[in-house]
């Protein structure tokens, strides 16, 4: 019995030690024949557009086998054509080269997951290489997100019957703002932390803000916030709310504003938060309104320890009288007219006479000026031109002139002689 189980024993292991020397042989021949053997050079020929039957059938002829088939949608190329090739046509390739085919399936198929790509890409392959127009395609901008800007962080598809030539899509994409942490901001200077989150993406109006008297906490500080070690998306609606200490009940209030009112009605409002009279001084025409105030309104401030200075609106009527008048408009004026207009209004002016000799001008203002508080007027006086001498005139005047010559002439020569 033990020489025939030895025997046994001995023979199984026989068989294990001849299949696993085949098995070797057989790995040894696949990695020879498939990177050791040289395999022919052939150029792979053009397979697009044409049916993948068709295409298959060439690859066999030239003994390229490695084959792989994928299908994609595709508005450009019918149903069952090939749209892609790896590598492309005319590249010399060997007999064992991988090649790959996509395949059009029509406008009928799964939509991709884009989700981490850059939405250019996305927008370029859904275009260019399916087919479909940019008028389906819509992309909005999330904030919060830890994606970078621009990378499609979902879509409101992933169907796996997307019709390309008419069904849109919407893809959300990060705006690159990532999501703000809120920590407890108490006691800190509110106009400090509000800088600090306007940097880092979060809006005015996502702060709400409110005053409360404190006497422990310094004015301007904050007393409380909501959201601690809560994540704030910058743009959303989420809001920060904030407690700001509006300082002692007793000390301060907040400066209202008295622009608009008059001097009585300012001193009135003031004097009723607190303000001592000899705290607020008024400058300008007492007697109109409030035009601006040194103090903003909503400032808080301790009324008796303030000083405030109202500047009063100055109108027209105050306002010096020469000021008022425009100079260029007294151009082409009868003289009379602008100095009663002039008069009317107490401003002095000056007169200077300039000739002309076209009549219609005669006494009318030529141009005014400003000097100082003065008004320079110049006016024009008309002169009558000199009469033109006429031909007749002239030569009776020469012969006049010839005849007195010679008797003037016969008598100094009388004279003479005698």
């Amino acid at each position: 019995m033990c020489k025939i189980s030895r025997r046994k024993r001995h023979t199984g292991l026989k068989i294990v030690f001849w299949i696993i020397l085949l098995l070797f042989i057989e790995v040894g021949m696949w990695i020879y024949f498939s990177f050791y053997l040289p395999h022919p050079e052939i150029t792979l020929p053009d397979l697009i557009g044409k049916p993948i039957k068709q295409d298959m059938k060439t690859l066999k002829k030239l003994k390229l086998n490695n084959v792989i088939v994928e299908n994609e949608p595709s508005l450009n190329q019918p149903k069952g054509t090939v749209i892609y090739s790896d590598p492309e046509a005319d590249t010399p390739i060997m007999s064992n080269t991988p090649v790959k085919l996509e395949i059009s399936s029509g406008n009928v198929a799964k939509m991709a997951n884009y989700k981490g790509q850059e939405i250019s890409d996305v927008i370029f392959d859904l275009t260019k290489n399916i087919g479909m127009k940019k008028e389906q395609i819509t992309v909005k901008k999330i904030s919060g997100s830890s994606k970078s800007i621009n990378t499609v962080i979902r879509q409101s598809t992933l169907t796996t019957n997307f019709d390309y030539s008419s069904q849109k899509i919407v893809f959300y994409i990060s705006d690159g703002k990532k999501k703000v942490k809120i920590s407890n901001y108490v006691n800190q200077n509110f106009s400090n932390v509000q800088s600090h989150l306007i940097e880092n993406g979060i809006s005015d109006n996502q702060l709400s803000i409110t005053y409360r008297e404190s006497n422990t906490i310094a004015i301007g500080n904050i007393i409380k916030n909501d959201n601690v070690n809560h994540s704030i998306v910058p743009g959303s609606s989420s809001k920060i709310n904030f407690v700001i200490s509006s300082g002692s009940a007793v000390k301060t209030k907040a400066m209202p504003s008295v622009i608009g009112m008059s001097k009585g009605d300012a001193q009135k409002a003031l004097e009723a938060i607190g303000f001592s009279a000899n705290n607020i001084s008024f400058g300008g025409v007492l007697d109109t309104t409030v035009e601006s105030q040194s103090i903003d309104a909503n400032t808080l401030i301790i009324p008796n320890k303030t000083f405030v200075s109202l500047n009063m609106t100055a109108p027209v009527s105050h306002e010096k009288a020469i000021d008022q008048i425009d100079v260029t408009t007294l151009q082409g004026l009868e003289l009379t007219q602008t100095t009663d207009q002039l008069q009317q209004l107490g401003i002095d002016y000056k007169v200077e006479d300039e000739t002309t000799t076209d009549d219609q001008e005669d006494n009318k203002v030529k141009n005014a000026t400003v000097n100082a508080d003065t008004v320079n007027i110049v006016v024009y006086q008309y002169v009558a031109p000199a009469p033109e001498k006429t031909p007749t005139q002239s030569s009776s005047t020469t012969q006049n002139s010839s005849s007195s010559s010679t008797s003037s002439s016969s008598s100094s020569s009388s004279n003479t002689k005698k």
